[in-house]
């Protein structure tokens, strides 16, 4: 009897965990051999083992020797450690049990197997493949401790995603007996279905990986089974015997082949014991074939041979021959980042995926359209005949190219490794194909152009990357896996490489003018950067003058040597003074780089130490102060850098002048009056205008500008306009200090001291304009606002005199002399007229309103009303208005009969208005001289105004009093 042991259990993350169990015969040790002893038995109720039986109960036995470290040994005796039995129907309490085994034991393990179910013999479902040599595998599976996956009977874990024992496959499909022969679904049932109870083929033909792995686990490993150089043929048939199993062998070279004309899948890649779809082996098998392989753990199969169908091919970690053979084959050589594999296409339009690693892979086309897909290779692809294409899948900058021969090579950037392909390859696409060339246009794609060839040559490529070294080592610029060049950092472009340290330094230049430096590994892979704070302090190292001022390394360059003190720029970034003084701000050089926009222009000599004028790029200017060894002291803001050109001895805003320059704005009388550029008025030639110490210029005062100054009192008057025309005057001192400021209501009052005509009217001064000469009494007004009868009288209302700006719309237009005073013609610009009467001095007595102007033309000796006739030619209609006429009897109206002499002697002031009538009617009249003795009226103060007949006083009544008349009717 064989002893048991206690076998430790796999991680119940494993899908070895649903069906290995804990008990083993043996010691437990899997380099130990374990023999187990089994009996045919036959006892009342069972039947007796015929050859038939025998030999495939012998040939399972033989699948498990095959893969496990056991053997077994039949024996005469019933206390062997198998006993086995078989028997009709009415042997087992369930009719429908197919058989069942005892687990390992001291005792002997009895198993049975229902012969209703089991067909031995030629055409029999007990021999491999058929339905109850899958069954025989799957008691003896018991037999030596292994569980069923989707229950707990042998201490053993549920397979992960398992309901129910049929047709729920769980996580990675596993739960099916092309993967386990414990599992209760028979061969591949997810694909070919349920296996019928008297299938001859469809079942296993041998274990599943995951019994395999199990087994293995449990007896330790057969190492010599299938260890020379092995063919394995797919199934090509659904015959007796086609049927799953998984490929157990140990060494040698080794080939899974297809002879058929189907299509076909052969897959190298071995079962990796996890829940995944490759957890039990991926499944190789010709299409409509119930029976193919797996490949146990640990196993490696090298090559794969095709037939004559469109068949799918995937290769291992290992060294791969894989031959797609006839049909348009889909090829995936796999790489572990060492194997060199060889693919042929074959015959047809067949597709080849390469390695993705670092191995070489070496691509044959073969007759027909053939297609290489490159992710990252060092092999080569022959296209053969047929129109032939290599696809890399990243992007042409990935690459360089080199054509070599008759061959092209392209260098992966990031890797270093180069892929090689043959003239007989038509077509060259990048991207996954988005970015296609072909063998005429690749090369002028990826041709490189010279950057810099001083030491080190640097290049940029056509398809977008920098190229250290080009023709020699070809080293592509890498940073963190990625192809650098011209569009990869915004703002930077490479200009100068060399090579140092085992590296390479690169040295990297903004758009905005700053630097920075790489440092880069021999392979171009980025190490570490820097800035450069000074380009100079890099050229000798690079070999070239970076920044254009005609060095190569440090030195100076002059500012300027304009005056006594000089000013030169260093290239070790400070500004030196009179060559040897350093400028600095707090211990740090100042120089021509150290604020942005900000350059040194002039230095002079001042105060012990000197002053230092800077200007910005927009234009701007301030100036710095130091000691005697170029320390800044202090700074200031230059607002007009003409206020410095003397100083420095220059012309800094290329005026043509040095200095402030002055613009005449007068020049009247013995004191001029210019404007300056410093923004202020300039008296006299140099005495500048000031305001609380501010220079007064011509944008000082919005709307103001001075227009003339003259010496006064021991200082000056200066007479300011605003653009509304109105007039103001300052008086400042002899230093054009503002002292006082007046309004100039009548700028010709000032006219005579300044010795100009301000106003345009011809006259410097005031003066009298003449309004009319008729008669013996002239009319005139005088530029002080004054009317002036017959030259030297003023017309005065209430002790002031009145002139034409007096009463809104009204003007005086004639005077004549009557009775001891003067009568006064008014006319207002509406067309209606007024007479005033005053005395002889010209003051205001009395006034009335004109109706018709003609009445008064004779007397003005003049045709006013402009009708070519003086006085009257005709006689006038006089306006009648019914009920509206205003007469001392109220509404009555009068007739011609009722006419009063006194009627046109109206008393009026100008300005005076009426209504207008709704309507007119007219009846002929003749009128009276206006001598004629007036009405007296005391309606009012203005009636008596009107009326002549009472004193006027300042309370009662104004010059701006106007006659309060209807339009052409009259006050009786």
């Amino acid at each position: 009897m064989a002893t048991t042991t206690i076998i430790p259990r796999p991680s119940a993350s494993s899908p070895l965990s649903p069906i290995q169990g804990y008990v083993a015969y043996g010691d437990g040790n899997p380099a130990t051999p374990t023999t187990i002893s089994y009996h045919f038995e036959q006892y009342a109720g069972t039947q007796a083992w015929t050859a038939e039986y025998k030999a495939e109960f012998r040939a399972a036995l033989a699948a498990i020797e095959a893969v496990a470290n056991v053997t077994f040994v039949e024996s005469g005796s019933a206390s062997a450690d198998l006993v086995e039995v078989i028997a009709p129907t009415s042997f087992f309490s369930n009719p429908r049990t197919l058989g069942y085994h005892y687990t390992p034991s001291r005792n002997p393990s009895e198993g049975a197997f229902n012969t209703a179910y089991w067909t031995a013999g030629t055409n029999g479902n007990g021999d491999p493949g058929g339905f109850f040599f899958t069954t025989l595998l799957h008691e003896l599976g018991h037999a030596l401790g292994l569980g069923h996956p989707h229950d707990t009977g042998l201490g053993t874990t549920v397979m992960n995603g398992v309901t129910s024992p049929f047709d729920s496959f769980g996580t990675g499909n596993l739960n099916q007996g092309v993967y386990t022969v414990m599992s209760y679904n028979d061969g591949w049932t997810e694909k070919n279905g349920i296996l019928s109870v008297n299938a001859t083929y469809g079942g296993s033909t041998g274990l599943g990986a995951l019994d395999i792995a199990a087994l293995q686990a449990m007896y330790g490993a057969n190492t010599n089974h299938n260890s020379a150089n092995n063919t394995y043929t797919l199934p090509w048939a659904n015959v007796a015997g086609t049927g799953y199993q998984s490929i157990w062998d140990t060494g040698g070279n080794d080939t899974i082949q297809h002879v058929g004309s189907s299509k076909a899948r052969i897959d190298l890649r071995a079962a990796t014991l996890d829940y995944s779809e490759t957890g039990g082996g991926v499944v190789s098998y010709a299409e409509g074939i119930k029976g193919g392989f797996t490949i146990a753990h640990g196993v490696v199969i090298e090559n794969a041979i095709g037939g004559t169908g469109d068949d799918v091919i995937v290769g291992n970690t290992a060294q791969n021959v894989l031959n797609g053979n006839h049909g348009h084959d889909k090829i995936y050589s796999v790489s572990d980042g060492t194997n060199n594999n060889t693919v042929y296409g074959g015959l047809g339009n067949d597709t080849i995926y390469l390695a993705n690693g670092s191995g070489a892979d070496q691509v044959f086309g073969g007759q027909g359209d053939d297609w290489a897909i490159v992710t990252n290779n060092a092999g080569s692809f022959s296209g053969g005949s047929g129109a032939d294409t290599i696809r890399f899948v990243t992007a042409i900058s990935s690459y360089l190219f080199i054509k070599n021969g008759t061959k092209y090579e392209f260098i992966d950037a990031v890797s270093r490794i180069t892929f090689t392909v043959e003239d007989d390859v038509e077509a060259i696409q990048f991207l996954n194909g988005s970015q296609a060339y072909t063998r005429s246009n690749i090369e002028a794609a990826m041709q490189l152009s010279d950057i810099e060839t001083t030491g080190t040559t640097l290049k940029h490529a056509s398809q977008g990357i920098y190229v250290l070294d080009a023709g020699s080592s070809n080293v592509t610029l890498v940073f963190n896996g990625q192809a650098v060049g011209q569009n990869t950092i915004a703002g930077w472009q490479a200009i100068q490489a060399e090579a140092s340290g085992g590296g390479y330094k690169v040295l990297w230049k903004n758009v905005d003018g700053t630097y920075g430096e790489w440092t880069v590994n021999a392979n171009g892979q980025f190490l570490s950067s820097s800035s450069i704070g000074n380009v100079a302090d890099v050229e000798t190292f690079y070999g070239s003058d970076l920044n254009n001022d005609g060095l190569t390394g440090h030195g100076t360059v002059t500012v300027e040597t304009t005056g006594s003190t000089t000013l030169v720029s260093s290239s070790l970034g400070s500004y030196l003074i009179n060559g040897t003084i350093e400028l600095t701000l707090n211990g740090a050089k100042a120089g021509s780089g150290s604020f942005p926009g900000w350059q040194a222009i002039h230095a002079e000599a001042s105060g012990g130490g000197y002053r230092v004028l800077w200007k910005n790029a927009n234009g701007t200017f301030g100036e710095w102060v130091t000691d005697a060894n170029g320390r800044f002291v202090s700074s200031s803001t230059i607002d007009d850098v003409r206020d410095v050109e003397v100083f420095y001895g220059a012309n800094l805003n290329n005026d043509g002048q040095i200095g402030h320059i002055t613009t005449s704005i007068e020049s009247n009388g013995s004191t001029t009056l210019g404007s300056s550029t410093n923004g202020a008025y300039v008296i006299g030639g140099s005495i500048d205008l000031k305001l609380n110490q501010a220079n007064a210029g011509p944008g000082s005062f919005p709307g103001w500008q001075a227009l003339q100054a003259e010496a006064s009192g021991g200082g000056y008057r200066v007479l300011w306009k605003n653009s509304d025309g109105s007039y103001g005057e300052w008086t400042t001192n002899a230093a054009g200090e503002f002292q006082s400021s007046t309004t100039i209501t009548n700028v010709a009052d000032v006219e005579v001291f300044y010795g100009v005509d301000l106003n345009n009217d011809g006259l410097t001064g005031h003066g009298t304009i003449s309004i009319e000469s008729n008669g013996a009494i002239t009319l005139g007004a005088t530029t002080q606002g004054e009317y002036l009868i017959g030259g030297t009288t003023k017309l005065t209302f209430n002790n002031a005199t009145v002139g034409p700006n007096s009463f809104a719309g009204w003007q005086a237009i004639h005077a004549e002399a009557s009775g001891g005073g003067y009568r006064v013609l008014w006319k207002n610009s509406d067309g209606t007229y007024g007479e005033w009467v005053t005395d002889s001095n010209g003051v205001y007595v009395s006034s009335n309103t004109v109706p018709d102007v003609v009445a008064v033309e004779t007397f003005y000796g003049f045709d006013i009303d402009g009708s070519g006739t003086v006085g009257y030619g005709l006689p006038k209609l006089a306006r009648f208005t019914e009920g509206d006429q205003k007469t001392p009897m109220g509404e009555e109206v009068l007739g011609v009969s009722d006419w009063d002499e006194t009627v046109d002697i109206l008393k009026f002031v100008p300005d005076l208005e009426a209504p207008e009538d709704v309507e007119d009617d007219y009846i002929l009249v003749n009128l009276h001289q206006a001598q004629d003795g007036a009405l007296n009226v005391s309606e009012d103060s203005l009636a008596a105004v009107l009326s002549g007949n009472l004193d006027v006083k300042d309370d009662e009544a104004s010059p701006a009093l106007t006659p309060h008349l209807d339009e052409d009717s009259f006050w009786i």
